[in-house]
């Protein structure tokens, strides 16, 4: 028997900017980090995390790095249509009542912006995670 549970999060967006040089010339070449947080928050040990979100369309999914998680992620995959796919098998991520502190997680990469993005334009991601609990 499992038990899930489902959260809607949207992912905290940071932009880092970083200067170029090409041909002699200083380009500001920006670059999105994205840290996606999760919280054991319940009764019950979280045995499975997956977390699934579809990257904004103004990003460049060829330039995606998983920067670093919480936990050994089991798979990371992304597909062409930008469907982001993050997944812990086994975490053992402890509920909140047991211990506060060991009940959270997360999961933080980076992405630059495709070449048309307009200036100022805002890029939201949206991350659903799915918290599941096998039970013996």
């Amino acid at each position: 028997m499992r038990i899930n549970n489902t959260l809607k999060y949207i992912s905290v967006l940071t932009i880092l900017s970083t200067s170029l040089i090409i041909n002699g010339q200083c380009l500001d070449v920006k670059k999105y980090a994205y840290n996606c947080d999760f919280d054991g928050d319940g009764i019950l040990n979280a045995t499975y995390v997956h977390l699934n979100s579809y990257l904004p369309k103004g990003l460049d999914l060829s330039t995606f790095k998983m920067k670093r998680s919480s936990h050994d992620v089991t798979e990371v995959r992304i597909s062409e249509d930008g469907h982001l796919y993050v997944y812990y098998k086994d975490i053992n991520l402890l509920d909140s009542n047991t211990s506060e502190p060991a009940s959270h997680g997360f999961f933080e990469y980076t992405i630059y912006p495709k070449k048309d993005v307009a200036e100022g334009e805002k890029l939201k991601n949206r991350v659903d995670i799915s918290l599941t609990t096998k039970i013996q």
